[in-house]
């Protein structure tokens, strides 16, 4: 058999040890919450997010309701110091508005998706234009979702615990040789 196999379907966990021969295999199988609830109470201080706005009332609002529900939070103000601190600490997911002083939304995700390490980074720009123009520019330029300002902080909360949950956490589990 040669390795460990993790595999996740909606509902099951699946762990294949490892083996040296069919006798030997052992599989686990448990309900999914039982196994995803404590990865992401025990890894929700790596679960880092950048926020990114230069409206201080809303840097402020959404910092401190995705720090109160366990995130590790980085704050921006324009669009250099969003690259400077992307460079520092790489964020599993950017909160990125459109329209900032320096470099705007578009340019700070233009040079991400260029750069192969950062070009997988889960980003949802935020915008006071909700046009499908707007839309689609920011889908075209690489944004994985948009969302219209204003918006809920506890809806952001949620929507961010979404894509830990399930783009971010499906990349962690591998298969493991």
């Amino acid at each position: 058999m040669g390795g460990n196999t993790v595999v996740v379907t909606k509902s099951i966990f699946y762990y294949y040890s490892k083996a040296t021969d069919i006798t030997d295999l052992k599989i686990v199988k448990v309900n999914t919450q039982q196994i995803i609830s404590p990865i992401l109470r025990f890894d929700m201080e790596y679960n880092k997010v950048l926020v990114v706005d230069d409206e201080p009332h809303l840097l402020r609002s959404l910092t401190f309701v995705l720090a109160k529900a366990g995130y590790k939070i980085t704050m921006a103000g324009d669009g250099e110091e969003a690259l400077k601190k992307i460079n520092e600490e790489t964020p599993d997911i950017i909160l990125l508005d459109v329209m900032m002083p320096k470099k705007n939304g578009y340019e700070v995700l233009e040079t991400l998706r260029s750069i192969p390490e950062y070009k997988n980074i889960y980003v949802i720009i935020l915008s006071a234009k909700g046009s499908d123009n707007d839309r689609v520019k920011a889908l075209s330029v690489g944004a994985n979702e948009f969302v219209s300002k204003p918006f809920s902080p506890i809806e952001m909360v949620a929507r961010v615990k979404n894509i830990f949950t399930s783009e971010i956490l499906s990349k962690k589990l591998k298969v493991i040789d």
